[in-house]
């Protein structure tokens, strides 16, 4: 049985808390990998996983890394944040 984005998120910080930042990671990239091909490369789900890896891959000191993942959040976040305030699709979020 495949497990969903949600239970490998978990795993991915059940992976951290015990230490162990290399599988920690490994889910994260899962995550983002089972997202993308479920909803598309600017689902809102990819930000988490992907601000986790920025964080995670700043705290190991790999700074390009991290800011790849940040930029890539931050541009899926602007994305949204652009179509839900665009007056043409006002209409469609007003029912949520």
């Amino acid at each position: 049985m495949a497990k969903s984005d949600q239970d490998i998120l978990a795993a991915a910080r059940h992976s951290y808390e015990q230490g162990d930042v290399i599988r920690s990671i490994h889910l994260y990239r899962q995550v983002v990998d089972l997202i993308e091909v479920k909803s598309g490369n600017s689902d809102l789900r990819l930000c988490q996983p992907l601000m986790r890896l920025g964080n995670l891959y700043e705290q190991s000191g790999n700074n390009r890394d991290a800011e790849q993942f940040f930029r890539r959040a931050a541009d899926i976040l602007a994305k949204n944040c652009a179509e839900r305030t665009h007056p043409d699709s006002m209409k469609l979020y007003m029912a949520e």
